[in-house]
């Protein structure tokens, strides 16, 4: 499944140093934005932290206002954050564990083609 974020795209499309820095950062923004609106919609348990954090996203978002999400939460929920379907997931990785229990992330294959 493929999930298309068109300001990501523009961002990679573009040379390092060609693109002007409010363009860039406005780019990034919306990017960030995109990709919350989605795991929002399609991940219940992100939803549901958004939710009890009164988290409401807006046009004009800024960055000191994004919730973040616990490191803890990827030891102890890591294998169910999951947007989207499972069979969607090509590889899931695993920290060290240096405090007994890993934090696991899932990559779908989008997410790995990003990574390049």
């Amino acid at each position: 499944m493929k999930i298309s974020n068109p300001h990501l795209e523009k961002l990679f499309a573009s040379e390092p140093y060609d693109m002007d820095s409010d363009l860039k950062q406005e780019l990034l923004m919306d990017s960030v934005l995109h990709e919350l609106k989605y795991h929002r919609e399609n991940n219940e348990l992100i939803n549901r932290y958004f939710e009890k954090k009164s988290f409401r996203l807006s046009e004009d978002q800024q960055y000191g206002t994004l919730p973040y999400i616990p490191a803890r939460a990827f030891k102890n929920l890591g294998e169910l954050f999951i947007s989207g379907n499972k069979e969607s997931i090509i590889s899931t990785l695993r920290s060290s564990a240096t405090s007994g229990t890993p934090s696991v992330v899932n990559i779908d294959k989008e997410t790995s083609r990003r990574q390049v």
